[in-house]
């Protein structure tokens, strides 16, 4: 039985996210209506070697679910193994599709409501969000993640869920979600400064530059590089590049008019960067 967080969809203040699955191009700019299909995306990362594979492409609004999702399941949940003694458990658990090492990690489950995830997601409950929310949680359910290390093979899915006979909504994370939310080996990214963001692309910049940068830090990103990981290959053509580079520069520009957040931006064509300092962690 996976027990009901009691919380609020805004009491999801921040994501405690595993850094590999942040740093990885999973989530990327997609226009409307033009979703690509197919996706296929080995990384490496702390000596390992990591594949994610899913059927179509996800975007900035699959990046806030899952964020979302991290968040609550932060708050209060319960421990999901292959030992899970009841059938709703082990209906999340199958749905993982552990394999190798991971029949013997743990997932991290939790039940919320879609007006909760919704809201901690920073979308709101009109009718298209609450479909559009299931063919979410269905794409997240979908994505494999696989991983070599010296030790052996690891293998789950991202998430799975399931429907209870009340409307409410089980979720289960993965065993590398479940690792980061105990405070092992993570990164944070705050979902009130996410939802101040008032763009698509500075959400997903906002992303990229919180799993690369500890609070505290500066760094500067070479914007065509910064780019290229952002939709995870290189552009087709010098007006694609173009392009990117415009829509990424305006992504670091509503970044960096985030409280406390300090830089600017340098270069002129394929030598632009942006100079980025994050503020010290106030969660």
């Amino acid at each position: 039985m996976v027990s009901i967080v009691k919380h609020k969809g805004s009491d999801a203040v921040y994501a405690k996210h595993d850094p590999a699955t942040a740093i990885a191009s999973l989530f990327r700019p997609v226009c409307p209506g033009r979703r690509p299909k197919g996706l296929d995306i080995t990384i490496t990362h702390d000596g390992s070697s990591l594949r994610f594979v899913c059927f179509e492409w996800l975007d900035m609004r699959d990046q806030s679910v899952l964020l979302a999702a991290i968040s609550l399941a932060g708050l209060e949940g319960d421990w999901l193994s292959a030992e899970s003694p009841s059938e709703g458990a082990q209906k999340l658990w199958l749905g993982l599709e552990p394999e190798a090492l991971a029949l013997r990690d743990k997932a991290r489950a939790f039940k919320t409501t879609r007006y909760a995830l919704l809201l901690a997601a920073g979308m709101t409950d009109s009718k298209q969000n609450y479909k559009r929310l299931e063919e979410i949680l269905f794409r997240l359910s979908n994505v494999g993640c696989g991983v070599r290390t010296p030790d052996g093979f690891w293998s789950m899915h991202m998430m799975s869920f399931s429907v209870s006979a009340d409307s409410t909504i089980n979720i289960a994370l993965n065993g590398r979600f479940a690792k980061a939310i105990t405070g092992y080996h993570h990164i944070r990214i705050s979902l009130k400064e996410r939802h101040e963001l008032k763009s698509d692309i500075a959400r997903l910049v906002h992303a990229q530059i919180c799993a690369r940068l500890k609070p505290g830090k500066f760094w500067s990103y070479n914007i065509d590089n910064f780019a290229e990981n952002l939709w995870g290959e290189i552009a087709a053509n010098k007006k694609t590049l173009e392009n990117r580079r415009k829509s990424v520069l305006g992504g670091f520009c509503m970044v960096l008019k985030l409280s406390n957040w300090q830089g600017k931006i340098s270069g002129r064509g394929s030598k632009m960067k942006a100079e980025i300092f994050r503020p010290p962690a106030d969660f």
